[in-house]
C-alpha cells in the first residue's frame, strides 16, 4: 500500500507528466488520402533481388525487421538471441556488439521478436514478455562521459532556480516541465553506472509504480508484448500492441519518452560555426549526425556571433543554446490506450504488427476471425477512428488473409501485409485497395515486412531463415515508384 506522500508525489508527476503531453503538437492529419499514380503503371512486378540473405548470414528465427534513418536494417532474430544490423548491401555492420548474445537483467537468454528505431536512434526491442527495451546507437557511436547525479534546474518564468537530486520524485516532474531548464550539472563517470547507459536495458516496465497508477488496466504478466512501432516525427511517445492471457484485454498502448538522466558525451565531434554569423532569438541550426538531424535553438533576448552551442566536454551553454532530446536519456511512462479489445472495425483482437505513418495513423495486423487488418487515425474529437470501411476497401475483406503476421506502410502511405500462411505479401494502395502481390511459390513463412524510401521490400522468411528481398519495377521504368521528395 503506497503511503499518502507519494501517491500525492506520484499525483504531481501525472498531471506534470500530462501537462507536457498535453504540449506535444500533433501532425496535422491529410485532408485526403494519397492515391500513387504508379499504380496505374503498365506491366509491373515484384522482382525478386539477389542474393537472397540466407542462414550463412547468421539467421535462425528473424522474426522482424526495421529501417532506421541512417539506411540501416535492423533483424530481430529470437532464436540467435540477437538484432542483427546491416546495411544495404547486405553487408553486417560492426560497432553493434551489444545487440549480441542479448540477455535479461538476471542473466536468462533474451530472444527478441519485434524490434524499431526512432529518430533519435533509439532502438527498441521486445521478447514476448511485459517488457520493452532499449539501446541507443548515438551514445555509442559518440562515447559516454558521464551521467548528471544532480542539477540545478531554472525556471524560466519566474527565474527561481532549485537543485535537486537524481532519482528523485521532484528530477522527474521538473526534468518534463517545459518551464524548467537544466542548467548547473553535477556528474558521475563511475564505469558501472556508464556501462547500464550503453548497454540494452529496460525501458518500459508497466509493473513500475507509476506505470501501475497511471495504468488501470494493467495485468502483470498476463501481458505481453507482441510489437512495436516508434513514429516518424519527434514525438516524444511510441507505440506497442499488447496481448493478454485473459479474455477481451488486447489493447495498442501509447508509452510517453519521459527525460530521467543527463547526458556528457565523450565524442569532441561538435558542432562549429563561422563567427561571422549572427544567431537571433529562435535561430536554429542543424547538426547531421549518421543521417540524423539533431536542431539547436538560440535561446538569447540579444543578437550575437561566433557562439558553439556545444563545447569539446560535450557540455551546452544553456544560456545561450537548447538541444531538444539528444542528450536526454528517456524512461517509458504510460501514456493512453488507444486501441481497446473488441472484434469490430478499429478494435484489436491478437494483434501481431505494428506500423505509424508520418500522419500519425496506427496500422496493425492480427489473428481475428473478424478482421485481419485495421488503420486508426487520431480524430478532431480526440479519439482513435478506423480510416477505412468494412464494406467499401479491400484491406477491411474478412476473407482475404491467413494468419498475418506483420504491417508496413511505406512514405506513400502503400500498405504491405505479411499473408503468412499463404506465403505472400499483399500490397494496397494508400486508398485501402488491393494493388498487386508478391513472393507467391518463393515465400515459405513470411512474417515480418518492411520497406525503405526506394520502394525496396525486404521480408523475413521464417521457414527458411532467410530475408528476401523484392523490387517494384517494368520493362518501361526500372523503379516505377516516385523519388524522393
Amino acid at each position: 500500500m503506497m503511503s499518502r506522500n507519494r501517491s500525492i508525489q506520484i499525483l504531481l508527476v501525472v498531471a506534470l507528466l500530462g501537462f507536457t503531453v498535453s504540449c506535444v503538437e500533433r501532425t496535422p492529419l491529410p485532408t485526403e488520402i494519397y492515391t500513387p499514380d504508379e499504380f496505374a503503371a503498365g506491366d509491373t512486378a515484384y522482382l525478386l533481388q539477389s542474393p537472397v540473405w540466407d542462414a550463412s548470414w547468421g539467421f535462425e528465427t528473424p522474426l522482424d525487421i526495421s529501417l532506421s534513418l541512417d539506411g540501416h536494417l535492423f533483424v530481430a532474430d529470437s532464436a540467435a538471441q540477437r538484432i542483427f544490423v546491416l546495411g544495404q548491401d547486405g553487408e553486417l555492420l560492426e560497432g553493434f556488439q551489444a545487440l549480441e548474445n542479448l540477455q535479461t537483467a538476471s542473466g536468462e537468454a533474451l530472444g527478441p521478436i519485434d524490434v524499431d528505431i526512432d529518430t533519435k536512434m533509439n532502438i527498441f526491442f521486445i521478447d514476448g514478455s511485459s517488457l520493452i527495451y532499449r539501446w541507443n546507437q548515438y551514445y555509442n557511436d559518440m562515447g559516454l562521459a558521464a551521467v548528471s547525479t544532480a542539477a540545478t534546474f531554472v525556471n524560466t518564468k519566474t527565474n527561481e532556480s532549485m537543485l535537486v537530486e537524481q532519482g528523485s520524485i521532484e528530477w522527474l516532474q521538473i526534468a518534463n516541465h517545459p518551464d524548467w531548464r537544466i542548467q548547473d550539472i553535477e556528474w558521475s563517470n563511475d564505469p558501472i553506472l556508464l556501462e547500464s547507459f550503453i548497454s540494452p536495458a529496460v525501458f518500459y516496465n508497466g509493473g513500475n509504480e507509476i506505470n501501475q497508477y497511471l495504468d488501470p488496466y494493467y495485468n502483470g504478466d498476463n501481458s505481453q508484448f507482441r510489437a512495436i512501432s516508434s513514429t516518424e516525427g519527434s514525438d516524444r511517445f511510441i507505440y506497442a500492441a499488447e496481448t493478454s492471457l485473459d479474455e477481451g484485454k488486447d489493447r495498442i498502448i501509447r508509452i510517453e519518452l519521459a527525460r530521467s538522466h543527463y547526458l556528457k558525451l565523450m565524442s569532441r565531434e561538435y558542432l562549429l560555426y563561422d563567427a561571422s554569423t549572427q544567431y537571433q532569438d529562435g535561430s536554429v541550426v542543424n547538426y547531421i549526425f549518421n543521417g540524423i538531424t539533431f536542431t539547436y535553438k538560440w535561446l538569447a533576448e540579444a543578437p550575437a556571433t561566433g557562439f558553439v552551442p556545444m563545447d569539446e566536454n560535450g557540455l551546452i551553454d544553456h544560456e545561450h543554446w537548447e538541444l531538444d532530446d539528444v542528450l536526454w536519456t528517456h524512461v517509458g511512462i504510460f501514456g493512453q490506450t488507444v486501441a481497446e479489445s473488441g472484434t469490430g472495425v478499429g478494435s484489436v483482437k491478437n494483434p501481431t504488427g505494428l506500423d505509424i505513418d508520418y500522419s500519425g495513423a496506427i496500422y496493425y495486423s492480427q489473428n481475428s476471425d473478424y478482421f485481419s487488418t485495421n488503420v486508426i487515425s487520431y480524430s478532431s474529437d480526440e479519439r482513435y477512428l478506423s480510416v477505412f470501411d468494412a464494406a467499401q476497401h479491400d484491406l477491411m475483406q474478412i476473407s482475404r488473409f491467413s494468419n498475418p503476421q506483420d504491417i508496413a506502410v511505406d512514405n506513400k502511405q502503400n500498405i504491405y501485409i505479411a499473408n503468412t500462411t499463404a506465403g505472400e505479401i499483399q500490397v494496397f494502395s494508400a486508398s485501402g485497395n488491393f494493388y498487386k502481390s508478391a513472393g507467391k511459390g518463393v515465400l515459405e513463412e513470411p512474417v515480418a515486412v518492411a520497406v525503405d524510401g526506394r520502394g525496396m521490400v525486404y521480408i523475413c522468411d521464417l521457414q527458411s531463415s532467410s530475408i528476401i528481398r523484392y523490387r517494384l519495377s517494368n520493362e518501361l521504368d526500372e523503379n516505377v515508384l516516385p523519388e524522393d521528395p
